[in-house]
């Protein structure tokens, strides 16, 4: 029995590549949904997002109707900075989609 040639062995694996692109783009696609967790669409939402630094960010977060202002830095706990009231950050972000490079800075500068 002959041994199979090189290009053959490329075919195969080529072809063996493109199933398993195909896999991880359908399983990114439909499956990594049903898998998030929240997702907007739990008691918890991320409303805006201002990152600081590399490893520090800033968060407006509706968790059960309530706003809170928060604050995350590398290996430390989220820090609770303000509770907002939710009728001024919707006027804010209202405002802010008017204006297209408006960010969560610029919203908390209004507050």
């Amino acid at each position: 029995m002959p041994e199979p040639s090189y290009g053959t062995f490329l075919l195969q694996t080529l072809c063996v590549l493109a199933v398993v692109c195909v896999v991880a783009w359908v399983v990114l696609r439909f499956g990594v949904r049903r898998l998030h967790v929240g997702g907007g669409h739990g008691p918890l939402r991320v409303v805006a997002r201002l990152p600081l630094e590399p490893r520090r960010t800033l968060y407006i977060v509706d968790a059960a109707g309530k706003l809170y202002f928060v604050g995350t830095s590398e290996g430390g706990p989220v820090t609770l900075l303000a509770e907002l009231d939710p009728a001024s950050v919707e006027a804010a972000l209202a405002a802010a989609r008017a204006e297209p490079r408006a960010g969560l800075l610029d919203i908390l500068r209004r507050k």
